[in-house]
This record gives structure tokens, C-alpha cells and sequence, in this order.
């Protein structure tokens, strides 16, 4: 009977240990990624811009990617969340699907996925760089993006929050960044910086 009760034990110490271990290994190689990313999308005229989060819910041990897609005037067109994300780090990709809702249309809610393109740096990191969506009611071919990471847009656009609310800040950031890019040949950041 000791020895069973000891082969328990032993087992739940191995599952924590094991739990533990995954946790601080995603974390260690995708932490990178939580926060908030500018998403430029130059098929969607009118509505390129989209801010994005990445999310880590240590109870699933998953990542969440949502976010919201602007026009180009810095007003919201819609939001989104991933139902499921995959990481795939032999292929450097993230696969997701996601749900999503328009703010102007009667029939508001649609589903679609996703690929993100990962570059590893010289630590081990991942960091997203491009890919491509796909909404399944809307859009018939792939849509390609590019990410970059809010804080360098919004250093390199010496924007401050001050006492607006997120949506408000995320908006003045898209209207910014959208003047800067139609106004300048070349993109604000350059994708080494990213």
C-alpha cells in the first residue's frame, strides 16, 4: 500500500514538474509576442490597419491573439479573437482560426484563419513578421500583413497615451501612422527593427 501511495505521489510531483516546465518553456521562446503589434494589411483600402494582442492564459497554456481592424480615419471596422492558436515551430508559423464582429454590418459576426510567419532570433525568440487571412464570408483570395510592434511605431510617431482610453490611443496611432505612410516613399519602420 506504501508503495502505491508513493508511485502517486511521485506521478502528481512528475505531472507539476512537467507543467511547470512547459509554462516557463513557452514563455522562455514566445514571450516575445505578448503585447500589442501593429498589423498593416496594403490590400484593405481603407481599413490597411489593424492592433492586435498576444495573450498567454497559463490555465489552457495557450496564446490568444484579438484585436481590432480600423479604417483609415482611426474608426474601429471590427474585432476579433482567436478560438484556437497553434504554434508550429519546426515550420516558424502560427495557425490560427479566429471569430470576429463588424461594428456597421446587420449580419456582424464572421470567421476566418489565419498565418503568421515567425523569424527566430539569435536567443531563440520568435517574433512574428508577415502572412496572410482569410475571411471565410468576405474575402476570396488571402489578404497578406506585415506586424510591427506598437512600441516602435508609437516611438517612432512620439505619440504619448495620456489620460485617453486605449481605443482612443489605438486610433490616434492608425490615423498617425496612415498620414506618415501616404505622405513618406518608405514604410516608418523598417522590418529589421520590428
Amino acid at each position: 500500500m506504501l508503495t502505491f501511495f508513493g508511485g502517486v505521489l511521485a506521478s502528481l510531483l512528475a505531472t507539476a514538474l512537467w507543467y511547470l516546465f512547459s509554462v516557463i518553456s513557452a514563455y522562455r521562446r514566445f514571450g516575445h509576442l505578448l503585447g500589442y503589434w501593429v498589423q498593416v494589411i496594403p490590400e484593405f483600402t481603407g481599413r490597411t490597419y489593424s492592433i492586435g494582442r498576444f495573450t498567454y492564459n497559463k490555465s489552457s497554456r495557450s496564446f490568444q491573439w484579438d484585436g481590432t481592424n480600423y479604417m483609415i480615419d482611426g474608426k474601429p471596422h471590427c474585432d476579433w479573437e482567436s478560438i484556437h492558436l497553434h504554434l508550429d515551430m519546426p515550420a516558424q508559423k502560427i495557425l490560427y482560426t479566429y471569430r470576429g464582429n463588424r461594428h456597421s454590418k446587420a449580419y456582424s459576426q464572421f470567421y476566418g484563419f489565419g498565418v503568421m510567419d515567425l523569424q527566430e532570433d539569435n536567443a531563440g525568440n520568435f517574433t512574428p513578421t508577415t502572412g496572410h487571412f482569410q475571411d471565410a464570408q468576405e474575402a476570396t483570395i488571402p489578404q497578406g500583413f506585415t506586424m510591427y510592434r506598437i512600441e516602435n511605431v508609437v516611438s517612432r510617431l512620439n505619440i504619448m497615451q495620456g489620460a485617453r482610453t486605449l481605443k482612443e490611443f489605438h486610433s490616434d496611432i492608425i490615423r498617425r501612422y496612415h498620414d506618415y505612410n501616404t505622405s513618406n516613399s518608405s514604410d516608418l519602420i523598417s522590418h529589421e527593427n520590428n
